[in-house]
């Protein structure tokens, strides 16, 4: 938060009309986010930081005040480096997620594999209540070939690893929600990620890792979604998800 609001995140935020930005890997406490920047008008900030300084952490600015904020679930990682927030507004819940990654080592790859067993469990009990459904975040994987410029040199890499990707296809064949951005848009190109090496945005050797997965009951809702490359806040571009119909309505229906 603090190297992107340098590079002017926070001009290019107020000048959004978002109902929510959600924000991953915030790398700050909030003792340091004390300045008017991190709080723009208009905007209640929640956040949930990492025990570690200066590393993972989860944030979401609102224009409503939530019912209900939650921080992490049955996992232990989604707590201590702040990788889960969620957030009740009436039926509507909105959920800023951060997955590890799982590159540094194989044990921080089963961490990974451990988180996607809980989360599917967190999503499944919310599915059961019929809430209408945003999950919002980086989710450090690759769902398709089309998802990653390189696919075939990173079968065997974190981010496009068979399990994963099965684990992807459960939760929208099983649990049925929707990748937003793919309802709308085929075929390979779009990414979200870029290595800071060897000129790969330059190249466009791109990952697309950041989604907003929805529930059924809001797929007709979907109005447009899109990837902003404009400007650079960091080695992530921004995805803006529109939804037919206003806060109000959408918080009162039913969601599957």
């Amino acid at each position: 938060m603090r190297s992107s609001a340098k590079k002017g995140l926070y001009d290019w935020i107020s000048q959004q009309n978002a109902d929510f930005v959600c924000l991953q890997e915030i790398k700050a406490q909030p003792e340091q986010l004390l300045d008017s920047v991190y709080h723009p008008d208009g905007f209640e900030c929640y956040l949930h930081a990492g025990e570690r300084k200066g590393y993972s952490g989860t944030a979401i600015y609102s224009r409503v005040t939530a019912d209900n904020c939650q921080k992490g679930y049955d996992e232990e990682v989604s707590y201590s480096e702040g990788r889960y927030l969620r957030l009740d507004i009436a039926n509507l819940t909105i959920i800023c997620l951060y997955l590890p990654s799982g590159r540094s080592s194989e044990d921080r790859q089963a961490i990974k594999m451990s988180s996607l067993q809980s989360l599917y469990g967190e999503l499944q009990a919310l599915k059961q209540t019929g809430r209408q459904l945003v999950v919002c975040g980086d989710w450090n994987m690759c769902h398709r070939r089309d998802d990653l410029k390189n696919w075939q040199a990173n079968q065997r890499k974190p981010g496009f690893l068979e399990e994963e990707r099965a684990w992807l296809d459960r939760l929208t064949a099983e649990l049925g929600m929707v990748d937003a951005f793919r309802d709308l848009t085929q075929g390979a190109g779009h990414y979200t990620w870029w290595s800071q090496r060897s000129r790969a945005k330059e190249t466009n050797a791109g990952w697309r890792l950041d989604y907003h997965m929805i529930n059924p009951g809001l797929r007709h809702r979907i109005k447009r979604v899109t990837i902003y490359r404009e400007l650079n806040f960091s080695d992530h571009v921004p995805v803006l998800l529109e939804l037919d119909g206003d806060l109000d309505e959408l918080s009162h229906q039913s969601g599957w």
